[in-house]
């Protein structure tokens, strides 16, 4: 590691293009605060989740101009926790929403920006046994169609995640990895077609997974790895 590590460094110094600065935006009254989740649709508009002290409360927050300011839009319930945020639009959004102390686990949904939340948990998904409990990853590629990860499985809604269909995903990663138990960490999107999985194995192994049908069927594309905790495309091949 450290060997790549000094591999990059010597690269960036030996590159001509300037890398630009980052900006620190922290929100006001947030200096010290726990940022767990975070989903911009645009340049201008974003939400984070934010829990400004230990103890206390997570809160959503709200950008229109590039996070050069925030507003608080909603405050979680005492012991709640948000560790997934996607927002489709101004409107549309989805929260997977924990309460530690009671091993329960939410499905929440926005309508109007994140100023109101309605819970459409499937108690019989998300709750303990349930393939969706303790799950932690989404993607939505419009206001109603989505994926969510589970228990060696994937699921996916089409009606805004009042009902959920398990789809087909490989139940033998390899040889050596027939009955292991997986499930993905992040879930990508280029389109209502093209989409990747990042997955942890047990005993500290990953793979990753691609769906070319919209999330229908899925298939090991990756050789067994060390864990894979997140994945972004650029396109069908870039990634």
């Amino acid at each position: 590691m450290k060997q790549l590590i000094a591999s990059i460094f010597l690269l960036l110094m030996g590159c001509s293009l300037k890398p630009q600065q980052w900006q620190d935006f922290t929100p006001t009254g947030y200096n010290d605060a726990f940022f767990s989740s975070v989903s911009f649709i645009n340049e201008k508009e974003g939400w984070v989740i934010a829990r400004p002290e230990w103890p206390g409360n997570y809160d959503l927050l709200y950008t229109s101009d590039g996070a050069q300011s925030f507003e608080k839009l909603f405050s979680l319930p005492d012991g709640m926790e948000c560790w997934k945020l996607q927002m489709i639009d101004s409107l549309y959004g989805y929260a997977k929403i924990e309460y530690s102390a009671n091993y329960e686990n939410y499905f929440w949904k926005t309508t109007d920006g994140g100023l109101t939340w309605q819970d459409i948990t499937d108690t019989s998904l998300f709750n303990i046994g349930g393939d969706l409990y303790s799950s932690r990853t989404f993607f939505f590629t419009d206001r109603n169609t989505g994926c969510i990860g589970g228990y060696k499985s994937i699921y996916k809604t089409v009606d805004g995640g009042l009902n959920w269909q398990r789809m087909n995903t490989p139940q033998v990663i390899d040889s050596l990895y027939v009955n292991s138990s997986y499930k993905p960490n992040a879930l990508y999107f280029i389109d209502n077609q093209y989409g990747w999985a990042a997955c942890t194995l047990y005993w500290d192994a990953g793979f990753g997974m691609k769906t070319t049908d919209g999330g229908v069927n899925w298939t090991v594309c990756t050789p067994i790895t060390g864990d894979l905790w997140d994945v972004n495309f650029v396109d069908s091949l870039t990634g």
